[in-house]
């Protein structure tokens, strides 16, 4: 008989250890407090947990969006005033390779918005001509359709810079008080303040690449809407066209339809505005770190503080460009779950 128990006890740990309740077999996954989709001897890893929003996500991100938003709202306040001139001027001698912000907001968008006007007008804004003052225009030809003008300047200003703080607190998404402190170090920067400030075409690139990355990932059909997305931002700015990398991550057909897509768009965009195009890249502004809010701040900015040559810049680059693809693909590799899928 002590046999007998001794084999049932052990048949009783083997059933255990093999995720079924010997106690009571009727009993289900989430009756027993396990997680979905768990695999018998396969401990819930921390990736499932870190794949769901945390509760902390939502009050974290309301503070930050509450704060970035009432800061930029004083701003605007404070720039329609007599001290708003003044003001600028501060925050551009605030380093010494000063950026130049303006007392005239939004003015980046304010070039395009009337390049477009000019077009519907008649004029060239590819040459010198009366209607457009702010020399030769050096933005994607698209952007010459858009049918607004300069006199809604400051409604997209403000839709641009609203649409901009929300995608950056949902890709941010601070969990706790330390991670807020980052965020705010983050949107209160010099060049995200510019960006912000003058309402550059890069704040709505930001947007369409945030939310074609969340379209792609968290729907399963609507990824080709996604791809759309990056295409369009990609057309209207050349440099997003690297998202198509992500095809990388698609089965096979749905990288083929997606490629073949991407494939076609540059063709006809090539196709359709190839004189335009070139005189667009012909007359290129050259680098001027004091109207710049991309990556070139830090090797530029480090040359003009400690009178570094050329080289010294290129090295700079590469470092810093090698850094971030290390950090990205070592922090976001895919991961398999327990079901088998990959997660990215």
């Amino acid at each position: 008989m002590a046999e007998e128990a001794d084999g049932q006890d052990a048949g009783a740990a083997d059933v255990s250890s093999a995720g079924v309740d010997p106690g009571g077999p009727s009993r289900t996954t989430a009756e027993r407090g396990e997680p979905y989709g768990s695999v018998p001897g396969i401990e819930h890893s921390a990736c499932h947990e870190t794949s769901t929003p945390s509760d902390g996500f939502r009050p974290y991100a309301i503070a930050l969006f509450i704060i970035v938003a009432t800061v930029l709202g004083g701003l605007w306040l404070l720039l329609k005033s007599d001290a708003g001139s003044a003001l600028m001027q501060a925050l551009g001698k605030y380093i010494s390779v000063g950026l130049r912000f303006s007392d005239h907001p939004f003015l980046d968008i304010q070039g395009p918005l009337l390049a477009a006007q000019c077009t519907r007008l008649g004029y060239d804004v590819l040459q010198n001509n009366p209607c457009y003052p702010l020399g030769l225009f050096n933005y994607s030809p698209l952007l010459l359709y858009v049918p607004l003008g300069p006199g809604e300047t400051t409604a997209v200003g403000f839709t641009l810079d609203g649409m901009f703080v929300i995608a950056a607190v949902l890709v941010l998404r601070p969990r706790n008080r330390n991670e807020l402190l980052y965020a705010l170090a983050c949107m209160f920067s010099l060049a995200t303040l510019f960006a912000i400030e003058r309402a550059n075409i890069d704040v709505f690139i930001f947007v369409g690449i945030v939310v074609g990355i969340y379209i792609v990932t968290r729907t399963r059909h609507g990824r080709y809407l996604g791809y759309g997305c990056h295409i369009l931002v990609a057309a209207l700015k050349f440099y997003p066209v690297t998202l198509v990398g992500l095809l990388l991550r698609e089965k096979p057909r749905a990288r083929a339809i997606c490629g073949s897509a991407w494939i076609l768009a540059v063709v006809l965009f090539v196709v359709v505005f190839h004189t335009d195009l070139q005189k667009v890249l012909s007359f290129l502004p050259a680098i001027d770190i004091s109207d710049q809010i991309g990556a070139l701040i830090l090797p530029l900015g480090a040359a003009t503080l400690f009178g570094w040559n050329s080289a010294a810049v290129a090295a700079c680059r590469w470092v810093l460009t090698a850094a971030c693809i290390t950090i990205a693909f070592f922090r976001w590799q895919p991961r398999v779950a327990a079901s088998g899928r990959t997660r990215w």
